[in-house]
């Protein structure tokens, strides 16, 4: 006849181990140019020196706390490059021709 071995196991788990606190899923938004200018209805009749951009930046208590999304767009409102910036300085940028 086989032996049968039951085990319960308890552990203990501090409260704080569950409960996140601090500052998660921030993003303060920053725009350089003027965005508003943009015709949709018609955007090839914008000037082409009218150009933007709009930063994202992740405030949090979290590692990705500090990361920063640039997106730049064209006179016509097509994205034109993408630059993603770490909290370490690390940078990586996605250019499209257009």
């Amino acid at each position: 006849m086989p032996i049968r071995v039951f085990i319960e196991y308890y552990y203990f788990i501090p409260e704080w181990y569950y409960i996140a606190s601090g500052d998660f899923n921030h993003v303060n938004y920053s725009y350089s140019g003027d965005y508003t200018g943009y015709d949709p209805g018609n955007p090839y009749n914008n000037p082409s020196s009218f150009v933007y951009a709009t930063t994202q930046t992740t405030q949090s208590t979290s590692i990705t706390g500090g990361m920063a999304t640039t997106t730049n767009y064209n006179s016509q409102g097509q994205v034109t490059a993408i630059s993603n910036r770490a909290s370490n300085g690390e940078r990586k940028v996605i250019s499209y021709r257009i």
